[in-house]
């Protein structure tokens, strides 16, 4: 028998088919397996309900992404019709309408996942940590939002993951735009993005933890236009 392994993927974002892929090319094993995900599993790609079956059916462990709790959100509105009561995205009232009767299935799963999942050596989050005060110094804004610091989303201001110093490895999704993210500091490896933009039609990353290998599965086409936030299905 194999060695067990732990394996991070980046955000799926409703990318079912590639989700599925990757897991083969993996050769995963949910019983020798530990499988742990950076967050935004639903909104904007185009099968929500079978990237949950998959997920369930290999026992994965995933962390709150910010399209995770704007989804629960709106299942919670979802009853009522009255979608126009919070600031919903048009992917997100169509990631909820494509749960069509599961919808307490997805509420129960999304309330299930916390905001970090903390490892011996490793902390998965989905957005990032304050660079200067680590997790403890986190709170869920920050870990569901911040790309960049001290403004948590500006682009002439520096990644948080450049001014991180440790002392755990993050492992974090969120940031399509920075793609495949590898921040060492003095050959110690102290953050890694693994959010490329699968449901922009770019690939989806896993990471094996003990191999320190990246796996990767290339997107069928592009899903969702970020430029004009419109799905394309």
């Amino acid at each position: 028998m194999r060695p067990s392994r732990t394996i991070f993927v980046g955000d799926i974002h409703g990318c079912a088919l590639e989700f599925e892929n990757i897991l083969k090319k993996l050769d995963y094993d949910p019983v020798l397996d530990r499988l742990y995900l950076t967050g935004d599993n639903f909104a904007r790609g185009p099968d929500p309900g079978r990237t949950l079956d998959l997920m369930v059916r290999a026992r994965a462990k995933s962390v709150l992404g910010n399209h995770d709790w704007k989804i629960h959100r709106c299942l919670l509105h979802r009853a009522t019709g009255k979608y126009a009561d919070e600031d919903f995205s048009k992917s997100q009232i169509k990631a909820c309408e494509r749960m069509g009767g599961r919808a307490a299935e997805f509420a129960s799963f999304i309330a299930s996942c916390p905001i970090a999942i903390i490892g011996l050596r490793w902390i998965l989050v989905h957005a990032g940590v304050h660079p200067l005060l680590g997790s403890i110094g986190t709170d869920a804004r920050a870990a569901l939002t911040i790309r960049t610091f001290p403004d948590y989303d500006n682009p002439d201001q520096p990644h948080w993951h450049e001014l991180y110093e440790g002392p755990k490895l993050v492992v974090f999704g969120h940031d399509a735009r920075g793609g495949l993210v590898r921040s060492e500091r003095n050959g110690r490896l102290v953050a890694l993005g693994l959010d490329t933009g699968c449901v922009y039609g770019n690939s989806l990353t896993a990471w094996v933890l003990e191999e320190d290998r990246i796996v990767q599965e290339r997107a069928k086409r592009m899903y969702y236009d970020p430029v004009n936030k419109k799905i394309l299905s």
